[in-house]
Formats: C-alpha cells, structure tokens, sequence
C-alpha cells in the first residue's frame, strides 16, 4: 500500500533504528552483552529489527489503519465483503439483435450479489480474491493497488482480473480479462466500498461488458 516515497521513509527508519541497535548493543552501558562478540551483536540486532518489521507489515497494520490520523493515510479496507455488480450485457445483447432497449435501462443499473471479495492489506501490499456464487463463471484478481486522494477526494483502489467460463454459451468466450476503479470514502472503517468495471468480454462482437459494482463489509 506504500508509495515509493513512504516506502524509502520507513526503510530509512528501519536502517536508523537497527544502527541504533547495534550501537546499544556495541556499547554495553549495561554490561549484559560484554560476553558476545561483534558478530552476534549485529545478528542480534537484526533479528530484532526483522521481527519488529514483519510484526508491523504483517499483523499490526490493519489495527493501525483504525486509529485516530492513521486511516487518513492509510484506509482500513481490510476485510471481507458482499460483491454486489450490474452489467450493460442485456442491452447490447437486446442492441445488437435489434430490439428496443428502453426497457432494459434500469434492469442495466440493478445490482446483484455475484459473491464474496476479501481484500487483505500489509504496509507494503494489497491483495484481493473473489469466490463467486454461481459456477458458470470464475474470476482471479492479478493486481491490485491503490491510489490516495489529494484534498477531499476518495481514495481509490485500482484491480485488474481475469474471468474464465468452462462451459460458455455460444454468446460467451471462455476467458476474458478486466479492471475495476473503487472508490474509497474517507470514513474512519468504510462499510460500503462503490465503484465501476469494465471487460474485454466478447469484444470481437462489440459485446465487452462495463458495470456498477459495490463491496458491502460483511
């Protein structure tokens, strides 16, 4: 979740906080380490500094995404979600064998439940997965990242996926790549995440699908 510049902020202070370490350790004002070599020292220290760093990237983070300040910066999107999407397939599927659409607008807005996303953030990654209520299609999450907004704009969390389809209907192709744009509310924990999302499906035949799509914590 770290851009390059926060990044290259906390390896410095990773780097600071181990010399630290070894200096401590080096000098002894205690004398508890006056029986361990130079060698051990610095292996000491950096296995302390390792430990803290992966406690931090890996398991405090999401905790620290929830305080006072912190979710400014750093949005607390982890967790599990209803996955809610609406597609514009029926009216082109109705534009194309040349019937009236005007009927099929608001059926184009309607949202249904498609399934589960996790999203699950470290200081330094994100991820999501998607498991799907019905069989007839899959879809697997390639990357994601996400994108802070400057003054009150939302953050936004970017994803790329791929759909495969085993047994495609004639109409369909059994796989197809796509991307999603999410927008982020500056809420302290955000219950309801909305977006949109577009697929290359069926693009040959002027059919590639876009979409609403919302993620409701569960």
């Amino acid at each position: 979740m770290l851009t390059d510049s926060v990044f290259r902020a906390v390896l410095k202070i990773a780097l600071y906080v181990n010399a630290a370490i070894v200096i401590f350790v080096a000098l002894d004002p205690f004398g508890v380490f006056s029986s361990i070599n130079i060698v051990s020292i610095v292996s000491i220290s950096v296995a302390v500094l390792s430990l803290g760093v992966l406690a931090l990237t890996q398991w405090v983070f999401p905790t620290l995404c929830r305080q006072p300040l912190m979710w400014r910066l750093f949005p607390d999107i982890d967790g599990d979600y209803d996955a809610e999407m609406s597609s514009n397939y029926p009216m082109l599927k109705a534009m194309a064998d040349g019937h009236s659409t005007e009927e099929l607008k608001t059926e184009n807005l309607r949202l249904n439940v498609m399934g589960t996303v996790s999203i699950r953030t470290t200081l330094t990654n994100i991820s999501m997965t998607f498991s799907a209520k019905n069989k007839y299609s899959t879809s697997e999450v390639l990357s994601c990242s996400l994108q802070r907004g400057r003054g009150n704009c939302p953050h936004r969390l970017y994803y790329v996926f791929e759909g495969r389809v085993k047994d495609p209907e004639t109409t369909d192709t059994r796989s197809f790549l796509g991307a999603g744009c999410i927008d982020i509310p500056r809420e302290r924990r955000p219950k309801v995440l909305d977006g949109e999302y577009w697929t290359n499906r069926e693009w040959h035949n002027g059919l590639n699908t876009a979409g609403l799509v919302r993620f409701t914590r569960l």
